[in-house]
């Protein structure tokens, strides 16, 4: 599978062409694909075309604002295909790794409590006992997951939930 490159995702973002884009930059297309692959610099001296670029933006906001106000915002569909994978691709990915954490935990939690009974239901365990036992115990105790790092996981589970949600037009 061929790796997308920032460029690329600024194409289909933007809904150009690689010619197109290298027409405005002035230059081959054959050029502007080695630059863009990062195999050779642009031949341009890029502050020029940065301010180019700046003041397209700043023209572009001047009609948008004489417009009324429309809440979509229109992306092109292979940009929106593409956005829909990934973040299809993350949540999976989020959902697998919060099912291994809560494994992870339950086990480690199911241990402790083992070696809690342990220390309960059998009366005659010598100090090399509970020695042991302690050893076990201080072995599984650094593996508990940390609460926050599945928070911060759920959190980011729910934000991309919600931007498939928006991607989807629901």
């Amino acid at each position: 599978m061929k790796k997308e490159t920032i460029i690329q995702d600024l194409l289909d973002f933007l809904g150009l062409t690689q010619h197109q884009l290298a027409g405005f930059f002035n230059i081959s297309r054959s050029t502007f694909t080695k630059s863009a692959q990062g195999t050779r610099k642009f031949p341009f001296h890029l502050n020029q075309r940065r301010l180019d670029m700046i003041n397209l933006m700043a023209r572009i906001k001047a009609e948008k604002a004489n417009q009324p106000y429309e809440n979509s915002t229109t992306f092109s569909p292979s940009f929106v295909r593409s956005r829909i994978d990934k973040v299809e691709n993350r949540i999976r990915i989020l959902n697998e790794q919060l099912t291994q954490m809560s494994n992870a935990s339950q086990t480690h939690r199911n241990a402790l409590e083992f070696y809690d009974r342990m220390k309960t239901e059998f009366p005659d365990l010598t100090p090399l006992d509970l020695a042991w036992i302690q050893k076990e115990t201080d072995k599984i105790t650094p593996f508990l997951p940390e609460d926050s790092a599945k928070e911060q996981k759920q959190w980011e589970l729910k934000m991309l939930k919600m931007e498939l949600k928006e991607l989807n037009g629901e």
